[in-house]
């Protein structure tokens, strides 16, 4: 189980300890540093990866699935989308050109095509995109630098759509 707690320091002790049900606890140690740099200061902002988006939303087994994601990072990274649609990993390079769905060229959004998938296909991906200044991860690994099979996104291929405008 996860909880979270957020709580004000107001006075007496820095120290948090609460007990949960049938005696299990836990504790929140005094983590401020006054007067120095924050024990997790860096000298830049880690690479994020977000708004990452898949065009058509429900592809069928004739289309190209566009998926794009906007990287930030303080320099130029390398952006890699690695896949598995059941016939073993492929990794291709996200590009930043404005040619494949991304937006305009050098705008942060990443961008890269997938090939039409056969109908009922699961087609799972990860997004990793690589510079000096760290690496980011999408989805964000439960355990950094070891993702497990549930560290994923994706999306299924599908034939058996209705004929509708309607979501």
């Amino acid at each position: 189980y996860r909880v979270s707690i957020k709580y004000k320091y107001v006075q007496g002790g820095i120290d948090f300890r609460a007990g949960l049900f049938r005696g299990a606890s836990v504790t929140a140690q005094d983590t401020t540093t006054p007067g120095r740099a924050n024990s997790v200061a860096a000298g830049s902002l880690p690479i994020h990866i977000s708004h990452v988006h898949r065009f058509p939303l429900e592809p069928t087994s004739t289309d190209k699935t566009w998926i794009t994601a906007l990287v930030r990072s303080t320099v130029l990274p390398q952006v890699t989308l690695t896949y598995d649609a059941g016939a073993g990993v492929v990794s291709l390079a996200m590009v930043d050109d404005g040619l494949l769905s991304d937006g305009q060229g050098s705008d942060g959004v990443f961008g890269v095509e997938l090939p039409p998938f056969p109908h009922n296909t699961q087609v799972r991906f990860r997004i990793r995109a690589v510079a000096a200044s760290g690496v980011g991860e999408y989805p964000r690994p439960k355990t950094p630098g070891a993702p497990v099979a549930e560290d994923v996104a994706g999306y299924y291929v599908n034939d058996l759509q209705p004929d509708s405008v309607l979501p």
